[in-house]
């Protein structure tokens, strides 16, 4: 009985050869059943084929209709996809166009002699045939799943973080293959294959001296490359790699293969990483290994299947003992969700034993919450954030054993050669310590440095959430002003001033209810939001917080201080206008509270608000003159330098208010100005009117500006300067903004960011009524000033006073190592300048130089010499 089956297509003209054939195969005595089907005709026998599957084609050279090298040729698109193997049958004298059969596709082919012994051949040669094709699709098989495993190695690749790389030796290296993620650095793999030198010009000039050594080092000589090194992006940002490569030398062709690692964020954990680097340069010498190998085993014949398996199960430990290597927790799950793999580090991670996780669902396992709600997510939320998200997305992770984590999540779908996914790959690394500084760095931006309690901004944003949702509801805002505060600060000095500030703070905090706002708004301020709360509860409240106040006392180097305060009062309710002006009504109230004797509590209402107008007409007058720009005058005096040697001619800007009783100095109107929050608009007149005046005027002239403590906590004049700046183009050198010392203590957090912007931005800083020593001292370094005006009270004591005269040294000497030049105010006689020279002074400003005069007019300054 017949083991297998054959089906034949014998394609002859001739009944006579076609019954040899048939005798020939039928008595072969093999195994294999023959079924025999005839074709007469070339046409016949494309009909035949298209019709059926045949295992094997007999094809006579010569048929009526067509030449059998011509259907040879169509036979090849006629079918299946795969070809049907053909023999040829030729006579004795056409040897050589059966030859010519088998160049064109033919598997072989036999001479009908005379003798019929072709016959007897037959069965060999259509069995050879069987069993060629049979080892041709064996072949096809294993090249199949060769490139399946390949498209899972690439896909592996492309997970890792890091860039892999083949170059050539020729100069810097001309890339032969680079991973996608190069892209990350803003290079396109096709630009710099074209332009070689193209990532070099990236490495700074500090660096890429070295970094060549190193790659000639390699290329030339074959020693291992491992370099760290900056590298800027095209948008300018800096990151850090690390390039590790190695000379590679394969079927006499020598080449550079390796990865480049961004290790910015990593770049203080170096020995961490250091496994994981070397198991990434294994891998880079295994891959070129395998693709050597791969490029043998194509040339291989019976052997061919047995070598691909191998390397198939190589290729799958190399991706384990990756995984295991890799520093970040790695997950793997099957098609159904349940665990495939967990690496070393996430076992560490999650605290699970080895193979404890094996088999089970993920959610069985973990629990994904949402970082800022209690909400849990599960596979399918993954799965979208795979085909969605780019980065990393930031979540809590609740382990099965206790405990729970913030973590830093990706996830990628695996997908099999048909593109359907075939499982994910999820990646998990520990965030917590850095989550937890992100959000004490945001109760930082929230909150007084000095008291703990709620800052100006996080007030203000909550009562503007409280007025978008007011809804029927009612609430009340309270201002509170410290009366009698500027003597603790003059007599106990500033660190007894922050003492009384943070103890009332502490006070405060124990009398206000657990759902108001208690915040302090810079110095001696603070304010209070009783939520959901009448106007006649809340002045009980405000009350109680008043006597709080009165009450307190403090206690500091032999001395006891107590403060007042003054209260002013609004009601929040659907009638409320914006923030803004929600807290100026306050502060109107707050300023008749003051004008009606200080330590009492004074409620917005119209009468109050006609009141605070008719008592301070400063507020009308300021506002007029910046709309109308009329009263407001500029005036400028000399600084002189005391050396020798040429100097820019510097000068301070002082704004004086035109009225009928004469040009009135600052002194007259800041405190109106101040109290009535119009300090910032002055500040943007006067630096708008001074950048306009240097745009105008030939000299190089350096022009002092002084800023408002106001100003400080607004934040928005750095915005104003920069942008009067450009459009008058210049030189913000020529600019330099004063803050007075006060202010810096008072707002030192916005001093500092307010310093930064503006010398950012070109401009100088300046440091004013600079005199109480070893608390500003410590705060130099932040704020980094240019210049430090010393206070005119310890200019007028210094020849005299012994003490002075050594704070005067100590400023000049702590400023210089600041790098910050040194301005005396107000000398009174020409001997003391020569004793300030002595004393390192670089400056003086005074009318002793040059009593103030007109912006613009002219004057002739006595500069010392």
């Amino acid at each position: 009985m017949s083991n297998s089956k054959m089906r034949i297509l014998l394609v002859d003209d001739d009944a006579v050869d076609r019954r040899i054939v048939r005798r020939g195969l039928t008595r072969a005595g093999d195994d294999i059943h023959y079924e025999i089907i005839e074709a007469e005709t070339g046409e016949e026998a494309l009909q035949r084929l298209a019709e059926s599957r045949f295992d094997c084609v007999l094809l006579d050279l010569w048929l009526p209709d067509v030449n059998g090298l011509e259907l040879l040729g169509r036979l090849e698109n006629v079918g299946t996809d795969e070809p049907v193997p053909v023999v040829m049958l030729t006579g004795q004298d056409d040897v050589a166009t059966a030859v010519k059969a088998m160049r064109l596709g033919a598997r072989d082919y036999l001479i009908k002699d005379v003798e019929g012994h072709y016959r007897d051949m037959m069965p060999a040669v259509v069995r050879r045939v069987r069993s060629g094709e049979r080892l041709r699709q064996e072949a096809r098989r294993a090249e199949a799943e060769l490139r399946a495993a390949e498209s899972r190695y690439r896909s592996l690749i492309e997970q890792i973080p890091a860039i892999t790389f083949t170059m050539t030796l020729r100069g810097p290296g001309e890339p032969i293959f680079t991973s996608p993620q190069i892209r990350e650095l803003g290079i396109d793999p096709e630009a710099w294959r074209r332009q070689p030198e193209l990532f070099w010009k990236r490495v700074p000039a500090s660096h890429r001296a070295q970094v060549r050594h190193a790659w000639v080092a390699t290329r030339d000589h074959g020693e291992p490359l491992d370099e760290e090194f900056p590298f800027v992006r095209p948008d300018g940002n800096e990151v850090w790699l690390r390039a590790q490569a190695r000379l590679v030398r394969a079927e006499g062709h020598a080449f550079v293969q390796g990865i480049l690692t961004d290790i910015t964020e990593s770049h203080a954990v170096q020995a961490e990483l250091q496994a994981h680097r070397e198991r990434l340069e294994e891998l880079v010498d295994e891959r070129t290994a395998a693709l050597n190998q791969l490029n043998q085993r194509l040339q291989r014949d019976l052997a061919y299947r047995r070598q691909v398996e191998d390397a198939l199960f190589r290729e799958k430990r190399r991706a384990e003992v990756t995984l295991q290597a890799i520093g970040d927790a790695v997950i793997t799950l099957g098609a159904d969700g349940r665990v495939d793999y967990v690496n070393p580090a996430a076992e560490r991670l999650l605290n699970c034993a080895q193979g404890g996780m094996q088999g089970e669902p993920l959610q069985a396992c973990l629990t994904f919450l949402h970082e800022e709600e209690e909400r849990s997510f599960g596979l399918d939320e993954l799965a979208a954030f795979a085909e969605e998200e780019e980065g990393a997305y930031c979540c809590r992770l609740r382990l099965r054993a206790g405990g729970e984590l913030t973590v830093a999540i990706t996830a990628a779908v695996v997908r099999d050669a048909s593109g359907q996914a075939a499982g994910h790959v999820i990646g998990l690394r520990d965030v917590t310590e850095e989550r937890a500084q992100a959000r004490r760095l945001s109760h930082q931006a929230r909150h007084d440095a000095l008291t703990g309690l709620v800052n100006r901004a996080e007030f203000e944003h909550r009562l503007g959430r409280l007025l978008e949702q007011i809804d029927g509801q009612q609430h009340v805002l309270c201002l509170i002003d410290l009366d009698g505060f500027k003597p603790v600060n003059d007599t106990g000095g500033h660190a007894a001033g922050d003492e009384l500030l943070r103890q009332l703070g502490r006070q405060l905090s124990r009398h206000v209810r657990q759902r108001d706002t208690l915040a302090r708004l810079g110095g001696d301020e603070f304010a209070c939001v009783f939520e959901h709360c009448s106007l006649k509860q809340g002045v009980g409240l405000a009350a109680e917080l008043l006597e709080v106040v009165k009450n307190h006392s403090l206690y500091w180097q032999g001395r006891t201080y107590r403060v007042g305060a003054s209260v002013g009062i609004v009601a929040v309710d659907g009638a409320s206008p914006s923030v803004p002006e929600v807290v100026q009504q306050a502060d109107r109230a707050l300023y008749a509270a003051k004008a009606a004797g200080r330590g009492r509590i004074k409620i917005y209402e119209r009468d109050v608000a006609a009141d605070a107008a008719v008592s301070d007409p400063w507020q009308r007058r300021l506002i007029e003159a910046l709309a109308r720009e009329e009263g407001l005058r500029l005036f400028q005096q000399p600084i002189a330098h005391l050396g020798e040697q040429p100097y820019q001619p510097h000068f301070e800007l002082l704004l004086r208010f035109a009225a009928v009783e004469g040009l009135l100095p600052a002194t007259r109107f800041m405190p109106a100005a101040e109290r009535f929050r119009l300090g910032p608009s002055l500040d943007h007149w006067v630096v708008t009117h001074a950048i306009d005046h240097m745009a105008a005027e030939a000299a190089n002239t350096v022009y002092f500006v002084n800023v408002s403590e106001a100003s400080l906590r607004e934040g928005v004049l750095p915005s104003v300067v920069a942008d009067r700046l450009h459009r008058q183009a210049v030189d913000p050198a020529r600019l330099v903004l004063e803050i007075g010392e006060t202010a810096a203590l008072n707002s030192f957090p916005e001093a500092v960011a307010f310093a930064q912007e503006v010398k950012g931005l070109g401009c100088g800083i300046s440091l004013d009524d600079f005199a109480d020593g070893l608390p500003m001292m410590q705060q130099l370094s932040q704020l980094q000033p240019d210049f430090i005006k010393i206070r005119s009270h310890l200019i007028e004591q210094f020849i005299e006073d012994a003490i002075a005269r050594a704070l005067i040294q100590s400023i000049v000497t702590v400023g210089h190592a600041a790098s910050a030049q040194t301005v005396a105010k107000w000398p009174r006689e020409r001997e003391d300048l020569r004793e300030l020279q002595t004393l390192g002074v670089d400056h003086v400003q005074g009318n002793l130089i040059a009593p103030p005069y007109a912006l613009g007019a002219r004057a002739e300054p006595s500069y010392p010499h």
